[in-house]
């Protein structure tokens, strides 16, 4: 049964080696072979703790008689990681020190999310009316400033005193900064023009470096790329555009000697493998009902809420166009986490 059975399952065996069965093996993309566990497992989980240690103090409760049912971080051959609800167990059948691993993928229900609007809950589909309302008022204020914008220029042009002057430069300048809010619109209405093409994930962020550790004013900015990502099929401006506003984001929570961690790694999810940009800072995190709602234009967690604008709801929008995902997690004292899913080109 194990070695037929269609669900991924591993053997524990005592001397901390593993073994596949075929639907196993198929996931893992290696051998069923026996292998050692740290073969399928990053050096850490995604709470921080060390996988090997966390794997060794499951496995003797579970040898006690107490199954385990958790959430897991793997990595396959090629260093795509992935998250498994699992389920941990003696093997009876094969010895008094064998356990048993069950594992069920995670992700299916965001990728659903991601791409059937149809299917989404109550407060999705209010969130998909809102977005639509948005391009469409967009549209139509970014016609009116093109006109205010136009007509300002051509008084520019014509000979005036210095007061007048300055008083068209200011007409010029507000119609400018609302041209910006209404592109922010329509980025989260996902209605923005786009121009799509294979883009290098590691190199686009490559590529930002010098401009991102300007813009942190201090604080510190380090990236962790995975090699051999692959590319993703994304509008590169607005991607670039979106990470800024993520990396900014998090500026706003530390303090000047702060620090904001950027890393790029595939993740293997329904309905195929992902690639996955990930800021995460060091500042005072978020109580879960604050990052529950971390996408909703105009929300802050700062006692002003002066410039909270569109903030993280234009990234969501842009994302998503782009056929992709975006997750906040936070906890107090422990930072904020942004990760942006993208399907592999």
């Amino acid at each position: 049964m194990f070695e037929t059975a269609q669900q991924p399952m591993l053997l524990l065996r005592r001397q901390g080696t593993v073994i596949l069965n075929a639907a196993a093996s198929r996931l893992f993309g290696m051998a069923a072979a026996e292998v050692p566990l740290s073969a399928l497992i990053p050096p850490r989980q995604p709470d921080g703790h060390d996988s090997e240690r966390t794997a060794a103090w499951r496995a003797r409760s579970a040898l006690r008689g107490w199954p385990q049912a958790f959430v897991w971080r793997f990595r396959r051959c090629d260093g795509v990681l992935f998250d498994c609800d699992v389920s941990l167990a003696r093997a009876e059948w094969d010895g008094p020190e064998a356990l048993s691993m069950v594992m069920n993928l995670r992700g299916a229900s965001w990728a659903r999310k991601a791409g059937h609007p149809g299917g989404l809950p109550q407060r999705a589909r209010a969130a998909e009316a809102v977005a639509r309302l948005a391009g469409g008022v967009a549209h139509d204020f970014n016609n009116l400033l093109t006109a205010i914008i136009g007509n300002a220029q051509l008084l520019m042009a014509r000979p005036h005193d210095a007061e007048e002057q300055d008083s068209i430069c200011q007409i010029e300048t507000a119609a400018e900064r609302a041209a910006g809010i209404t592109h922010k619109l329509l980025a989260y209405s996902g209605r923005e023009p786009r121009v799509e093409r294979r883009v290098e994930l590691n190199g686009l962020v490559v590529g930002m470096h010098d401009r991102l550790q300007q813009l942190l004013e201090g604080a510190s900015l380090t990236m962790t790329l995975s090699p051999c990502l692959g590319a993703v099929t994304v509008d590169p401006s607005q991607l670039e555009q979106a990470v800024t506003d993520i990396v900014l984001n998090a500026r706003q929570a530390v303090a000047r000697a702060g620090s904001i961690a950027i890393e790029t790694y595939g993740f293997l999810a329904p309905p195929g493998t992902w690639a996955v940009l990930s800021v995460t800072d060091n500042g005072p995190g978020m109580e879960p009902a604050a990052c529950a709602r971390a996408f909703e234009p105009y929300f802050s967690t700062r006692e002003t809420r002066v410039g909270a604008g569109l903030g993280l709801s234009a990234v969501e929008g842009v994302i998503r166009q782009s056929g992709g995902h975006v997750q906040a997690s936070s906890r107090p004292g422990r930072g904020t986490t942004v990760t942006i899913y993208l399907p592999l080109a």
